[in-house]
């Protein structure tokens, strides 16, 4: 088909240009909660129970009989909660961030933001270690000292910067009581007190002061929770104490009978009166809370929430705690969330393997974690099977891989039935990627002898395959013995191979085994450094992440930002990568290299071939398809990121859902970019083609699924293609596959693709 020669002078001048200036979009965001690890707290609040947990806040409502969640999205003011605690007389809930922010949710709901903490410019630390409450306010003991919040207005009513770290302070009848290091300072409220000199002291056990009456108050120290009583003696005063419990609460509180602590390690929580004397024991693995006027409680454990003896009630969440790995499976409609290995960002070893399941279209979390359970080690590189839409594989660090459907373990590929080695009686670290054909290719960093291993698509999933493995003649190859930081992609349609074992200037390897791994010909290459585009050298102390884009193009997230190369070039002569590179727009030709000295840890690729990059300090970054253009940044002050440090970002294949995995939290950011309906910001790149280039010319921000023709310029039909999302590509190749001879291309394109084809840009092809 021919195209329409309509002139779109402007358009085509726009296309030379840079891409200039930073694109605004719109997006929302939605929290999936972390129910995890050892429950922090429960608060009965009347009308609502609080429970936090993960440092996620949740809030059951007794009468809808509903659970919420809370967060920045609806309710609260910050993000990472440490603690939350319940003033019983005034009928409002504290919550603690580790920011030193403060919120108070009132019995009504309203939430009064207090920020004087976090707020304040000093080198001390401010994290709150405590919280008490007083007739007269709110006391709050931080690592420089402490602040009492006035709780009718919500000011601050004292602060006193003692540069200590303050365990606990409090007002007990007529004296202030400050808990630091080993001793308990007190002195008359009237009297001043702007440094611990002020204070008289005895030797006490540090610990959290929860005031009784005026002249009681419990102190929960070191190994156990006693009452003290306090008397005067002439113009001094003597404590005497009486223990309790011979064990710290995880929490106690006030009750309208008295109070109750709970001894969560223990398993047990106890009451006592309105005296602070021990009324009862009861033997429960979990928290307890109560405003009922019957004096029943409210339980929270790992299995959520009840009241007295009926069911647990859980929110609909995550149960792992650091979520990492993230795939989809198109045939169930599912997010794959998995559990992580050890890596360069966090080096211990992962948890047992635990796998949840988001169902996209219901937002319904499940535990499908594999059985029976893979109990040690980490996990690394899940993978969907490309031979069975409902199963998927996990290598570990421990155990070799495994394939899982349904949640049933079916086989496990290790030491005694492949070429996988046990390296000091335990190292595996297996991270798979499977072929354009469906065969298996596996990196083993442990394994010197054969670190790539290949299982034939024939026999893949199979459970009898001793000999059937094939060990591919790749020059140059070898590996760290005790890395798990690899990354291994196959490029979906060049089946080029790229492995880079991650660690200390590591180098990278790549080969390309024309299709066959049992090739005695196979071609490789091997770098240590890279040369970019601008005949400087690009080098690396750690490589952090690396996908395969929409295009075939390598992206690479390294400690000193991001870089690309297409895998197919790495063969010949001239090959460079792509140090990429974004216009100040500033009236020069200046430009900045896409975070230069940002740690990149993640990178995701979304529909239209945009990179979301997560970075170690900066939140996360989207860009254009060649990265020329910052398109949005995401962060910890203009977003509910919990923090500016990305663990691990996926885009959705088939929506505009982009999930991010930060500490504390697991976020999805629902991308409202208006698609785009009109061919007026195309842009091409390169625009100017030398022809030993061997890339692809790309052909962004076109209308999603556009038909494109390439035409010469009589208007012959060179190439025709459609694009993926809003890129085209073009080899600079006709349809026989040989490469054009110089001069102007144009590009047509329509939605359609009975429609006639305008031209909307033009590549050059040079000498």
């Amino acid at each position: 088909m021919f195209c329409k020669m309509i002139k779109k002078l402007l358009l085509i001048i726009v296309t030379l240009l840079p891409f200039l200036g930073t694109a605004q979009s719109t997006g929302s965001w939605k929290v999936h909660p972390i129910f995890n690890a050892t429950p922090q707290n429960v608060v009965d609040a009347g009308d609502n129970v609080y429970y936090l947990i993960s440092n996620n806040l949740f809030r059951y409502n007794k009468s809808t009989a509903t659970n919420e969640t809370l967060s920045k999205i609806n309710v609260l003011n910050d993000v990472r909660i440490t603690q939350i605690a319940y003033n019983l007389a005034k009928k409002y809930l504290v919550v603690v961030y580790d920011s030193s922010n403060l919120d108070f949710i009132k019995a009504d709901g309203t939430v009064v933001n207090v920020s004087a903490i976090y707020d304040a410019v000093m080198t001390t630390s401010k994290t709150i270690n405590s919280v008490s409450f007083t007739s007269n306010g709110a006391y709050f003991a931080t690592n420089f000292g402490y602040v009492v919040i006035d709780d009718d207005d919500f000011t601050v009513k004292e602060s006193h910067v003692y540069n200590s770290a303050v365990t606990s302070a409090a007002r007990v009848g007529e004296l202030e009581l400050v808990s630091v290091d080993g001793h308990l300072y007190y002195a008359k409220a009237t009297e001043k007190h702007n440094a611990l000199s002020d204070f008289k002291s005895v030797e006490l056990v540090s610990g959290v002061i929860t005031p009784i009456n005026d002249t009681r108050f419990f102190i929960a120290g070191a190994s156990q929770l006693n009452t003290y009583e306090l008397s005067a003696s002439g113009d001094d005063y003597t404590f005497t104490s009486v223990e309790l419990v011979s064990a710290i609460p995880t929490t106690l509180q006030a009750t309208p009978a008295g109070f109750v602590a709970s001894f969560y390690a223990a398993g047990y929580y106890v009451t006592f009166n309105a005296q602070g004397n021990k009324v009862a024991q009861v033997t429960s693995k979990a928290l307890a809370s109560t405003q009922e006027s019957d004096g029943s409680m409210w339980i929270f454990s790992t299995s959520g929430i009840k009241h007295g003896s009926a069911a647990y009630i859980k929110p609909n969440s995550l149960n792992i705690e650091i979520p990492w790995y993230m795939f989809y499976m198109p045939n169930q409609n599912k997010l794959y969330v998995v559990t992580r290995g050890a890596s360069q960002i966090i080096l211990t070893q992962g948890p047992a393997t635990a796998v949840n399941t988001l169902d996209c279209a219901t937002g319904k979390w499940t535990d499908e974690s594999p059985t029976p359970t893979i109990s040690k080690g980490g996990t690394f590189t899940p993978m969907p099977d490309p031979n069975d839409p409902d199963a998927y594989y996990l290598g570990t660090w421990l155990q070799g891989i495994y394939r899982i459907k349904n949640k049933q373990i079916l086989v496990n590929y290790y030491w005694d039935n492949s070429p996988l080695r046990k390296i000091l009686n335990y190292f595996c670290n297996t991270f798979i990627a499977f072929d354009k054909s469906g065969n298996m290719w596996v990196a083993e960093n442990s394994n010197t002898t054969d670190p790539i291993v290949v299982l034939p698509k024939d026999k893949v999933g199979q459970t009898t395959v001793v000999g059937d493995w094939i060990t591919p003649s790749i020059p140059g190859i070898t590996t760290n013995v005790t890395n798990q930081r690899t990354r291994f992609v196959i490029t979906p349609e060049s089946d080029i191979k790229v492995q880079v074992n991650g660690d200390y200037a590591q180098p990278f390897y790549i080969w390309d085994d024309g299709g066959d791994p049992t090739s005695s010909s196979i071609k490789a290459k091997t770098f240590v450094t890279f040369p970019d585009q601008d005949a400087k050298t690009i080098d690396w102390t750690y490589i952090f992440d690396m996908k395969v884009d929409n295009t075939d193009r390598v992206w690479v997230g390294y400690n000193n930002g991001v870089f690309s190369f297409d895998p197919k070039d790495a063969f010949n002569d001239g090959f460079c990568v792509d140090h990429i590179k974004v216009p100040r727009n500033d009236g020069t030709n200046n430009f900045d290299y896409l975070l230069e000295g940002v740690q990149v840890n993640a990178i995701g690729i979304d529909k239209q071939n945009r990179k979301w990059l997560g970075t170690n300090t900066e939140g996360v970054v989207v860009v254009s398809p060649d990265g020329s253009q910052i398109i949005k940044r995401l962060n910890a002050d203009n977003s509910i990121l919990s923090s500016n440090q990305v663990y691990n970002i996926y885009c959705n294949p088939v929506s505009n859902s982009v999930y991010i995995s930060c500490p504390g939290s697991f976020l999805e950011y629902i991308d409202e970019t208006p698609a785009v309906e009109t061919y007026d910001n195309v842009f091409v790149t390169p625009n100017a083609v030398d022809r030993a280039f061997t890339g692809y010319v790309l052909i962004s921000n076109l209308v999603t699924g556009s038909y494109v023709n390439i035409t010469d310029s009589s208007g012959n039909l060179v190439h025709a293609t459609t694009a993926t999302g809003s890129v085209a590509k073009w080899d600079a190749c006709d349809e026989d596959g040989d490469r054009v001879p110089a001069g102007i291309y144009y590009i047509c394109a329509s939605p359609s693709d009975s429609d006639t084809r305008d031209v909307i840009a033009k590549v050059y092809v040079t000498r």
